[in-house]
């Protein structure tokens, strides 16, 4: 064979190997970038930032659950079951308000069977930059579009191919079933909820005597995050239903923002969101802020944030009946109600 023949078989050879590879990727399709699973194949769901938007672009659901980690141990089974509905969970851990604006604006665009969004109000991303994005991510953005140009880093990545392509048909040989969305990103069943481990793990500030100068940006920087990432998505989708649930923290939570001279201001950002929020006939408010039951027993939390999926599945029943359903006529009394519970409480006497 000579030269000019041993170019061209090589070439051959490698363009055949890559319309393999492609082809391989793009039938398989482990983030579901261009359909939904294969009916013969079982799929590990185990990557939000790479499997959502696939998620939210091919899968059939009329209803979203979404939110940071505090909504991973929810299951849809009794969200649907509660509310009449077929949903998915599409959490994002750690995620910041644009990233969830974004994900929803593409859920939005690509499912016009969409009706109702749970969505899960972390206070803390109320005070963080409008445009924020978390720190440390690595954000697949070829799987964030429609464009064709850049799958070339999908269908013809190594990694992909090897630890997800691959091991959906590993997967599959050995029995597996697609994982529910009862168990994606479910993290419950890996915890410990116990008062003792998590005083254990609580290391508490010191109280500061004034508070920081950025703390005086905080309300304007919530509202105008609010009014980017948010409203937009209400007011221009009348038709679709918004749950929103301020998530319970625990009541070292609540120490921690008291030593740091901030818990008046994070409630009073809380009743401007909720005014905000409130305007819109097509939003549904939730704050579990007055459970006080639930709050100051450290046995239903992880850590001073994360509570137990009990407590997913006592939310989730408690809007399904309308219970702490904040409304215009009540959610001023209800923030100047639980801002006077917190500041008031005997935060030494949890570590006595």
């Amino acid at each position: 064979m000579n030269s000019k023949k041993w170019c061209i078989f090589s070439l051959l050879l490698c363009l055949i190997l890559l319309l393999v590879v492609t082809t391989l990727t793009a039938y398989i399709d482990p983030f579901f970038h261009y359909h939904a699973p294969q009916k013969t194949l079982s799929y590990p769901i185990n990557s939000e930032r790479y499997q959502n938007y696939g998620i939210l672009k091919n899968f059939s659901y009329d209803t979203i659950i979404t939110g940071s980690s505090m909504s991973q141990n929810f299951r849809t089974s009794e969200c649907d079951a509660l509310f009449q509905v077929t949903s998915v969970k599409t959490t994002l851990a750690g995620g910041t308000l644009l990233e969830f604006h974004e994900m929803l604006k593409h859920a939005i665009s690509s499912n016009p069977n969409l009706h109702t969004i749970f969505w899960g109000l972390d206070t803390w991303l109320l005070f963080e930059d409008k445009d924020a994005m978390r720190e440390g991510e690595i954000f697949p953005t070829y799987l964030y579009d429609d464009s064709l140009c850049n799958d070339v880093e999908y269908v013809l990545n190594k990694h992909i191919l090897i630890d997800n392509t691959l091991n959906v048909l590993d997967y599959t040989k050995e029995g597996n079933t697609t994982t529910s969305f009862d168990e994606y990103s479910f993290w419950a069943n890996h915890a410990v909820f116990d008062k003792e481990y998590v005083l254990s793990n609580y290391v508490r500030s010191q109280k500061i005597d004034v508070p920081l100068p950025a703390y005086m940006y905080y309300l304007e920087n919530a509202q105008i995050t609010v009014e980017q990432n948010i409203l937009p998505l209400i007011s221009q989708n009348p038709d679709i239903q918004f749950y929103f649930f301020f998530t319970p923290y625990s009541i070292l939570s609540m120490d921690g923002t008291n030593q740091q001279l901030l818990l008046d201001l994070e409630f009073q950002a809380c009743s401007l969101i909720s005014q905000m929020l409130l305007e819109y006939d097509n939003v549904h408010l939730f704050s579990f802020f007055n459970d006080y039951e639930t709050i100051t027993n450290l046995d239903n939390y992880y850590d001073t944030i994360h509570y137990s999926d009990s407590i997913n599945s006592l939310m989730l029943q408690r809007m399904a009946e309308g219970e702490y359903a904040l409304t215009k006529e009540n959610y001023m009394d209800h923030w100047q109600e639980v801002s006077a519970y917190y500041l008031a409480y005997d935060y030494d006497a949890l570590f006595q």
